[in-house]
């Protein structure tokens, strides 16, 4: 019987929209047309939140997910993050709560720290790049306003490369992209499969385009085993929390993040079965074969307009096993 330790992953709100006011004025017979020479201000685009703002967000959401792992109190958790990372983040204590005591890590306070914003106009989303106060890395965060008028962190994705350059205009915001946007080898939309190809099918199908990137590579490297007697399968699944976030870069393409999913089935090559251990054997300490596990994260996928895209980082966690 062998037994099998598992490796963890790490590459590392809709706004008002501006109103257009046509000046008017009474014309002879009562009816009203357009003045002539009415001055217009220029038309300011509208957001769901300032610069000054969303430092404040970052701030409070270190200081209350601080708490939240201080106390190991998952309600905590639940008022600052949402979707994939709060599904993910769930998990994480879950699995830590099931720990004896003995074997708990210790946890330790961190900040994300400062923080470079972009907010895109009449959006209710917004992005930023930000380092961590432990460890000289970097993350790139993706915020949403929540049901009750609040931001929830809902995709954190650690950088293993440089974020490519915003377009921001004239007041200092960034141009949201739609998920069909044309530009680039890739759609938008078609980032979260490209990725999950490779660890499906090593990058021969919509993968192909990542496979040749520094962060396909590290993808195609780590769907082998370090165990050379145990054999990986990958199947991507839909992501419970599906969606994807993009921005305009300076070069005419596109930054996007997206939410992902896959299962990994482990088989022994003999065929003898896997005793789980760690996070695995939570959900299920049966020895079995083939020992299946659920993960599901976040990509961010650098689009250029005329160059090949990239991988620049991604996150997955374990959230079940079978």
């Amino acid at each position: 019987m062998r037994t099998l330790k598992h490796k963890t992953a790490l590459l590392g709100t809709t706004g008002a929209l501006a109103l257009l006011a046509a000046c008017s004025t009474a014309t002879g017979d009562g009816a009203t047309g357009p003045t002539p020479h009415a001055h217009q201000e220029p038309q300011t685009p509208q957001t769901a939140i300032t610069n000054t703002e969303a430092q404040q967000v970052i701030a409070d959401y270190n200081e209350q997910r601080n708490a939240a792992y201080r106390a190991l109190d998952a309600t905590l958790v639940e008022e600052i993050e949402g979707g994939s990372v709060l599904q993910r983040n769930r998990a994480d204590m879950e699995q830590y709560l099931g720990l004896p005591e003995a074997d708990r890590r210790p946890i330790e306070d961190w900040d994300y720290a400062d923080p470079e914003i972009y907010i895109p106009a009449g959006e209710t989303w917004w992005m930023a790049k930000a380092g961590y106060t432990r460890g000289e890395s970097q993350a790139l965060l993706t915020f949403e306003r929540g049901q009750e008028d609040d931001w929830l962190l809902v995709a954190a994705v650690p950088l293993a490369t440089d974020l490519p350059a915003i377009a921001l205009d004239e007041q200092g915001l960034a141009e949201a992209v739609s998920a069909d946007d044309p530009a680039g080898e890739l759609l938008p939309q078609d980032a979260a499969a490209a990725y999950e190809d490779l660890w499906e099918t090593g990058g021969t199908g919509p993968g192909a385009p990542l496979a040749t990137s520094a962060g396909g590579q590290d993808v195609l490297e780590r769907r082998s085993p370090e165990d050379p007697l145990l054999l990986a399968r990958y199947t991507a699944t839909t992501p419970d929390h599906e969606h994807t976030w993009s921005l305009r870069t300076e070069d005419g393409g596109t930054l996007t993040v997206a939410t992902t999913a896959h299962t990994e089935s482990m088989t022994d090559v003999f065929g003898a079965p896997l005793t789980p251990r760690d996070a695995s054997a939570h959900y299920n300490s049966t020895p079995r074969s083939p020992l299946i596990a659920h993960y599901t994260g976040e990509i961010a996928v650098s689009i250029p307009a005329d160059t090949a895209p990239q991988i620049l980082g991604d996150r997955w966690k374990l959230i079940g096993s079978e």
